[in-house]
């Protein structure tokens, strides 16, 4: 089993029709251009229970970021920035 990287915080940000969302900026490695940031959404427009939801969405998330960081590949991520350099979407390799 992989160790724990420290994440940033979560922020609750409200967005569609009121909504408040949990808002998480990923790891550089998880970074394609300007998808800077994870969403998710807490379902409700009640600020005080979004935060009450907003530690278990956290969760979620930081665990969604392992598993993808598992997924990585070192020598792809070594080489990403010549292949955009390139002009290779490499997006689509993931």
């Amino acid at each position: 089993m992989r160790a724990k990287r420290p994440y940033h915080p979560s922020k609750l940000v409200r967005r569609k029709a009121g909504n408040w969302y949990v808002s998480v900026t990923k790891p550089k490695e998880l970074q394609y251009g300007n998808d800077r940031q994870t969403r998710r959404s807490t379902g409700t427009t009640d600020k005080r229970l979004a935060q009450q939801y907003q530690h278990q969405i956290t969760q979620e998330v930081y665990e969604y970021f392992d598993e993808a960081l598992g997924r990585t590949d070192p020598v792809f991520e070594a080489v990403r920035p010549f292949l955009k350099s390139k002009g290779i979407d490499v997006r689509q390799w993931y």
